[in-house]
């Protein structure tokens, strides 16, 4: 079975530029043959009539014919309650009544539940197998990867029915609609659609109160000027103007999306379905359009599928981030040990020193990887946004050199909010050194402000920025730089997507993103060639009875030395021995154990002090372990250490273990500050 690394490519590229029928298919068989199953189908769900309807089905490989069924006593009923669906066999003794997986002779089944912009349930994704299926893990993952890409085109595939039913409809009665002027009128002026209707010279001839609201114009305004004067984009000019053509010979152009510009100057993205203006005999003397304008749509689902982006690459570098960090904590750690033996030869020493850094280096591209799809805030404290930046002012100048000015523009009295005060700082010296280089080319008058505002947001000043309604503390940085290509903007935020060209890497900006993210916050960018740009991040304001403050290690020491006896339980011998090593040198006796069985072994002859265990090994994992070792040997102190934070699957976590995890790889005196504080308390 290919790994789920090499799948996602694949699948991805295969559905590029795909939409409705064609990507409902194209998925469906993609999915279809990399879980192995032998029925793969797609349907929306009808709550009204409790019914589903397939909109692709796979059969054996093939693509076959779709068809209506009811939920009632069917497993599907329950994926639509529940969310998700998995009976790996037997599924027909589950539900005796369902006559069609009988008469298919199913085995097992997985079924995963599709959710709108609403979080109501609009379909399902379901696999049927005829034997038992015995990667059940692996489908489900797989299947909820894309739930929310085949969601909102069920949504969007909706919305375009419903558009192209109403406007067949307008079409069908449109010889007597226009018997009857006023009754079109009033339904025209109260559509929630733009309504407008062109000459054959692409002249408005009416204008309705939704097209005001969609273009900022009135009908006042509008009516009588030509449409390239009013909301075409200068660069599709030519092409408007040729669907426009299609549409006076009817040979096309009844449906298309694409920007449009309102009187503010504001870009927006618009679907146009379109219908020519028949007399009876047969010549067309106009254009009568519907208007949806999608941008609000397109903004959440970008937003959508920018969050998969990062949640899929944060899952697969999950994969192999233990074992990566293993390996560069036994390159950190004996290197350190060699640093220690070279002080002596100058040259050598300088050797094992860039060993040392660049092992740091690999672990900072871990952490950044896995920190697009971390969730967890319990490095975050109660912070102050001003407060931040003043500590940060002279270390930002010095960065940004003399030649650009800094200003900073702060609120007088700054809300409070909860962030990871480390990430914040990187965001700013990130945002901020983009800035600088987005102003190389600029020969004279560079600008940097930072500002920092109290802002109040409503429920309609948030819909299209992905947070709630609610007080904010707002951080604008403005340059004055070369700006970015709209097409860019579009991706950003994307990992690996760089402004900088070969200087970058491309994921800072999504370091970024997914911090703001964390944080429940938000993060826009407004830009324009030669004049520069603007990123405003949004933080919630903190309440200070909505979250427990973490209590922070405090040491004093300055020596790590002790004569205590330390247990190390990993399943990597080079990271026990090296451990034990480095404990070694400070005067401590140690013992090293591969796993549960050695462990316990150890404790039951030898009197330990503290136990070292990695959190991930086979058989039983860190947690587990220390609840035994707790409840057995309760003077025993406990440190946990892991080269990959995440816990899902590992059962009960002890929160206090989780918290002051040390994480590899680590350095030498890291793991002599940890030891001694935790023997000390």
């Amino acid at each position: 079975m290919p790994q789920l690394e090499q799948l996602l490519p694949q699948i991805i590229k295969s559905l590029k530029s795909t939409y409705g029928h064609e990507f409902f298919n194209e998925i469906s068989l993609q999915l279809n043959n990399a879980i192995g199953a032998d029925y793969t189908f797609i349907a929306q769900v009808n709550a009204e009539k409790n019914t589903a309807t397939t909109l692709s089905l796979i059969a054996k490989g093939k693509l076959v014919d779709n068809f209506e069924y009811e939920l009632i006593n069917s497993p599907c009923s329950i994926v639509v309650t529940d969310s998700v669906c998995v009976y790996p066999k037997d599924i027909c003794q589950y539900f005796p009544q369902d006559q069609l997986l009988r008469d298919m002779n199913i085995e097992g089944y997985i079924g995963i539940a599709l959710c709108d912009s609403n979080n109501q349930t609009n379909g399902i994704i379901v696999a049927l197998y005829e034997s038992e299926v015995t990667n059940a893990d692996f489908v489900r993952t797989l299947l909820e990867l894309f739930t929310g890409r085949v969601s909102a085109e069920i949504e969007r595939y909706k919305q375009k029915s419903d558009l192209e039913r109403l406007n067949k409809a307008l079409k069908s009665k449109n010889t007597a609609l226009r018997k009857s002027e006023a009754k079109l009128t009033l339904h025209l002026q109260n559509t929630p659609l733009g309504c407008i209707t062109w000459d054959d010279q692409f002249r408005c001839t009416e204008w309705n109160k939704a097209a005001e609201n969609i273009f900022g114009y009135t009908a006042e305004e509008a009516i009588g000027n030509y449409a390239a004067n009013l909301i075409i984009p200068h660069e599709i000019k030519a092409e408007i103007n040729d669907v426009y053509q299609l549409l006076l010979q009817q040979k096309g152009g009844f449906q298309n999306s694409n920007n449009n510009i309102r009187k503010s100057g504001e870009t927006i993205k618009c679907d146009w379905y379109n219908s020519p203006v028949v007399t009876d005999d047969g010549s067309v003397t106009g254009i009568f359009s519907l208007i949806h304008d999608i941008t609000e749509k397109d903004q959440q689902e970008e937003l959508l599928r920018r969050s998969q982006k990062m949640d899929a690459l944060g899952k697969l570098t999950g994969g192999i981030a233990h074992d990566q960090n293993n390996i560069l904590g036994i390159i950190l750690g004996y290197s350190e040990l060699l640093s220690m033996k070279l002080k002596d030869q100058p040259k050598l020493f300088d050797y094992s020193k860039k060993i040392q850094h660049a092992s740091q280096r690999g672990a900072q591209l871990i952490s950044k990887l896995l920190s697009l799809s971390r969730t967890n805030t319990l490095t975050s404290s109660e912070s102050n946004l001003n407060k931040i930046l003043l500590e940060q002012k002279e270390t930002l100048e010095k960065t940004l050199t003399a030649q650009i000015k800094l200003t900073l523009e702060l609120c007088s009295d700054g809300w409070p909010i909860w962030v990871d005060k480390h990430d914040l700082e990187d965001a700013i010296f990130n945002l901020s050194i983009n800035a600088m280089h987005a102003m190389k080319k600029r020969e004279s008058g560079r600008e940097l402000a930072i500002q920092s505002k109290n802002i109040s947001l409503s429920l309609h000043d948030t819909q299209n920025i992905g947070v709630k309604a609610g007080d904010y503390v707002q951080l604008c940085i403005t340059d004055n730089g070369c700006g970015i290509e709209e097409k860019i903007i579009e991706k950003i935020f994307d990992p690996f997507v760089s402004t900088k060209g070969e200087e970058g890497t491309g994921l800072g900006l999504s370091q970024v993103f997914s911090f703001v993210n964390r944080s429940k916050g938000s993060i826009t960018v407004k830009s324009q060639l030669d004049h520069g740009t603007s990123f405003t991040l949004l933080f919630p304001r903190y309440n200070n009875s909505s979250i427990k403050k973490r209590k922070t290690e405090k040491t004093n020491k300055t020596s790590y030395h002790g004569d205590e006896t330390i247990l190390i339980v990993d399943d990597e011998f080079e990271i026990s021995s090296l451990c034990a090593n480095l404990l070694t040198l400070q005067g401590y006796s140690t013992f090293c154990a591969d796993g549960y069985k050695q462990a316990m072994e150890i404790l039951d002859k030898e009197k330990i002090d503290l136990m070292i265990s990695d959190v991930i090994m086979p058989e039983m994992n860190g947690y587990q372990l220390s609840a035994i070792v707790e409840k057995m040997y309760p003077s025993v102190k406990i440190q946990l250490a892991s080269g990959f934070s995440e816990v899902k699957g590992m059962g009960d976590i002890n929160k206090s273990l989780q918290q002051n995890l040390i994480n590899k790889p680590y350095s030498s005196e890291a793991l002599y500050r940890k030891v001694r504080n935790l023997l000390d308390s």
